[in-house]
């Protein structure tokens, strides 16, 4: 399992997000700032040898390499051998907050 201070790629994990069906959601950061992205969210598996959770992480790859939309995360990086994939890191709310908000509001 994936621990802050982990490096995936050249990203060190400071923060876990999120976790759901066998992933984690982490925020990282290139340790060394020599280049950007210097901040990324990385999904990983929470066991790499969980079948299901990697292919996850394959299928959540492949989709989002399919695009380039400023409203869709970027892949920076997909990491087989730790199953995990980096994407643009986006501050601000988190979805299931937003889509709460929505339905008070009805």
């Amino acid at each position: 399992m994936a621990a802050l201070g982990d490096l995936i790629g050249p990203f060190e994990l400071v923060e876990r997000v999120a976790a759901s069906h066998g992933t984690s959601l982490f925020r990282a950061v290139r340790p060394d700032g020599s280049r950007p992205p210097c901040e990324v969210a990385i999904r990983v598996a929470d066991d790499p040898d969980n079948t299901e959770a990697t292919q996850q992480i394959q299928t959540e790859h492949a989709v989002l390499s399919l695009f380039n939309d400023e409203h869709i995360p970027k892949i920076y990086g997909h990491y087989i051998g730790q199953a995990a994939i980096a994407m643009r890191w986006c501050d601000g709310v988190v979805l299931a907050d937003a889509i709460q908000a929505q339905r008070e509001n009805f």
